[in-house]
């Protein structure tokens, strides 16, 4: 995924403050391998605690702040049993109906540089939590952002990158392929692979380089291409098989190749 595109989709985040709080933990604190829907930040403040996150384990200190993703297995416990504090969030992130992270490989934890207003902002964002004024929903998704984008900052460029998308479009590609003679709806593909339309686009065009229509009138021309070479057919007939009227198929294959497909034919079949 290219840069421009992590900063598209980031810019789609759509967040909500589940629950802020600080806290002393003690020995009550253990879960093993529970899965959640909600995203979880811990900035330690002192002591230290063992943290699982799908299939890392990290040995939790002050000054770091971690991401727990929602859907991804968590385990947590004190570690030597000795009591640590920290701030804590639970809050949801999505791009359209996905979750933000889903898309995203990012870090699971970032080294917080001395003199940054990490703890500031968690008080702020405690005391939001609790306020009834007005302006506090506002302040909130405010504070959150802030969080993410000093979260985002400290994490090494290389860090945040996209999960690898191919073999999730692997299905759509290959539906593609056997449904050329027909109508063929991006809502139909994204829905293949579970995404919002809006946000298939998106993917689609940032693994392979093409929107969907452009991939889909590349591969009929390619079919076209191959049949014109290896069959006898008519052009009427190639053209039905890829889902066209003859004279559209003629005049797309022209933009495509510069020749019409007889001349196409012939001038091929000639070397």
């Amino acid at each position: 995924m290219k840069a421009d595109y992590i900063r598209q989709y980031l810019s789609s985040a759509q967040i909500e403050l589940i629950t802020a709080q600080k806290a002393r933990i003690g020995k009550w604190w253990r879960a093993d391998a529970i899965v959640e829907d909600v995203n979880r930040f811990y900035y330690i403040i002192e002591g230290k605690a063992r943290l699982r996150i799908g299939d890392y384990e990290y040995i939790a200190e002050p000054g770091q702040l971690f991401l727990l993703q929602a859907g991804l297995p968590i385990s947590f416990s004190l570690y030597e049993g000795k009591e640590f504090s920290k701030y804590w969030c639970h809050f949801t992130a999505k791009a359209g109906e996905m979750h933000l992270f889903d898309m995203l490989r990012v870090p699971h934890k970032v080294e917080m540089r001395k003199g940054t207003r990490t703890a500031k902002r968690f008080e702020a964002l405690i005391h939001y939590y609790h306020s009834s004024r007005l302006d506090a929903p506002f302040r909130i998704k405010a504070l959150l952002y802030e969080l993410l984008s000093e979260f985002a900052a400290h994490a090494a460029a290389t860090e945040i990158s996209s999960v690898p998308g191919t073999h999730k479009l692997d299905a759509v590609l290959a539906y593609i392929d056997r449904h050329l003679a027909e109508p063929i709806r991006v809502e139909m593909l994204a829905k293949l692979v579970h995404l919002h339309p809006n946000y298939f686009m998106i993917v689609f065009k940032a693994t392979l380089g093409f929107t969907p229509i452009g991939y889909i009138n590349n591969r009929r021309m390619e079919r076209v291409q191959h049949e014109l070479l290896r069959t006898d057919k008519g052009v009427s007939e190639i053209a039905a098989q890829v889902g066209m009227e003859c004279s559209y198929l003629s005049r797309q294959f022209k933009k495509h190749t510069g020749l019409s497909p007889r001349e196409y034919r012939r001038q091929r079949k000639l070397k």
